[in-house]
């Protein structure tokens, strides 16, 4: 049996501000609401090494391709992230791209990571 180009089962959340939990030192954490759970394919490009922050980070960038869903024409890369649900790895969504307009399939350029607001 041949499962096709979309073989990863994702969720795609979106960070309901204020609904986190406040940890010790303030923060409210990310509270995430499930949206979707599409079939996708993900694609990782190649990995590099970034100097950020005074720090050496990983950056794996991520492509995912997923089929059209009307739910997605609001995604933007404050407060939307893609989960694996086999590997619990999230992936930060830095854009969105409806493929040649054609209502068909999304695609998603993404990094490896958890999302942490910065406002």
């Amino acid at each position: 049996m041949h499962a096709g180009q979309y073989r990863t089962r994702l969720i795609m959340q979106q960070d309901q501000a204020g609904a986190g939990d406040q940890t010790d030192d303030g923060y409210i954490a990310p509270g995430w609401q499930e949206v979707a759970r599409p079939w996708c394919k993900v694609r990782p490009m190649t990995g590099r090494e970034v100097f950020e922050y005074g720090a050496l980070l990983d950056d794996q960038p991520v492509v995912i391709e997923c089929r059209y869903d009307k739910r997605f024409a609001t995604v933007n890369p404050t407060g939307w992230r893609l989960t694996n649900l086999d590997t619990t790895v999230a992936y930060d969504i830095l854009s969105g791209v409806n493929i040649m307009l054609r209502n068909e399939r999304w695609q998603f350029m993404c990094r490896t990571g958890s999302m942490v607001p910065t406002s």
